[in-house]
């Protein structure tokens, strides 16, 4: 329920009652979370780049596009370091949706609106 490193002693004991113990350390991730919650805005037919900000999970992290609405050129979105990057074609708000999944399978996932002003 928290993230943080904590103290376990392990022990084990055989059928004749030989014991032996071990001192551990666990560390718990924090949680995966997307952090970037707000985008600048863009200019029609300026080229646009922004990297999404995570805050916990594991290493290394996939990202994934799932939604962009269309009126972008040249669009590009790099997996593994979750940047966008395209030029506006089209004055409206743009509504991106991203997806983050970690090493140990954990995901999120955010929704922010694009704001392209001629």
């Amino acid at each position: 329920t928290a993230a943080g490193t904590f103290a376990v002693k392990l022990t084990v004991k055989d059928a004749e009652g030989r014991a032996a113990s071990k001192d551990l350390s666990i560390v718990v991730a924090p949680k995966l979370a997307i952090a970037t919650k707000k985008l600048r805005a863009g200019k029609v037919g300026k080229r646009y780049a922004m990297t999404f900000k995570l805050r916990g999970g594991v290493g290394p992290v996939q990202w994934r596009l799932i939604r962009f609405r269309p009126g972008a050129k040249g669009l590009r979105f790099d997996r593994r370091t979750g940047t966008l990057r395209f030029t506006p074609g089209v004055a409206r708000k743009y509504t991106i949706i991203v997806r983050a999944t970690d090493s140990l399978k954990a995901i999120s996932t955010q929704t922010v609106v694009l704001t392209v002003k001629q």
